[in-house]
């Protein structure tokens, strides 16, 4: 694993800075690409895959773009296996289905500690 800070993108914050060029979601995600290990699962990075397939982004990016979008993203991942213990404490923590795979996810990568980016 890199000594390099970890950081976890949730989807929203993605597809922000794939529609949004000129937003703080995609200053962040550049700046990471350059700075950081950003993490990710499987589950993570099947909810993007889910979620750009959207018929209601097509009228902001083909979905060839947004597909290639996710191809970038996979480019420059970590990704992190999730052991059924995690899951199973998770799981039992909310009721929110969709919560969980981000919560092994941030827990994971919180082992090591964040230092403070600066997007200046």
């Amino acid at each position: 694993m890199s000594d390099r800070a970890r950081v976890v993108f949730d989807t929203s914050t993605l597809i922000s800075a794939m529609l949004k060029p000129n937003s703080v979601p995609r200053h962040a995600l550049l700046r990471a690409v350059d700075r950081c290990q950003i993490c990710a699962t499987d589950a993570t990075l099947e909810e993007l895959r889910t979620v750009l397939q959207r018929p209601k982004f097509e009228r902001y990016l083909a979905l060839a773009q947004r597909l290639n979008f996710l191809d970038l993203v996979m480019r420059y991942v970590h990704r992190m296996e999730v052991d059924a213990h995690s899951v199973q404490l998770s799981k039992d923590a909310c009721r929110d289905p969709r919560v969980p795979k981000w919560d092994w996810l941030t827990q994971m990568s919180a082992r090591q500690v964040f230092p403070r980016l600066h997007f200046n």
